[in-house]
């Protein structure tokens, strides 16, 4: 799924949504620094820091996140969640299949 979230991520941020300020973070489940850090090396996107383990997991907690990898997509402003991580994945993988106007179309629906 990561190689799927970074192709829509770039398109995104490059090429439909420059200046909205749409952000992926990253949320390990890593066992450990060295697996974090190489993971995440492939990654454009912001991470929680691998030593900041309370943080991440509070971020966890709070959206039920039970398996990896999860997706929830999120208004940054209310804090509420768009799609859920059942959904968002399934709507991104399938986006990414369709090409570059199903991306943005769906990034789109989520700004309604």
């Amino acid at each position: 799924f990561t190689p799927l979230l970074i192709e829509f991520y770039d398109y995104l941020k490059n090429e439909v949504a420059p200046t909205h300020g749409l952000e992926l973070i990253f949320v390990s489940s890593d066992r450990d620094e060295a697996q974090f850090q190489q993971y995440y090396q492939k990654m454009p996107f912001a991470a929680i820091p691998f030593s900041d383990r309370p943080l991440a997991q509070r971020i966890k907690s709070q959206f039920a996140v039970q398996g990896i990898p999860s997706l929830v997509v999120i208004d940054s402003l209310s804090g509420r969640i768009v799609v859920s991580q059942d959904e968002s994945r399934r709507l991104v993988h399938q986006a990414c299949q369709m090409g570059e106007p199903a991306i943005e179309r769906l990034f789109l629906s989520w700004l309604e």
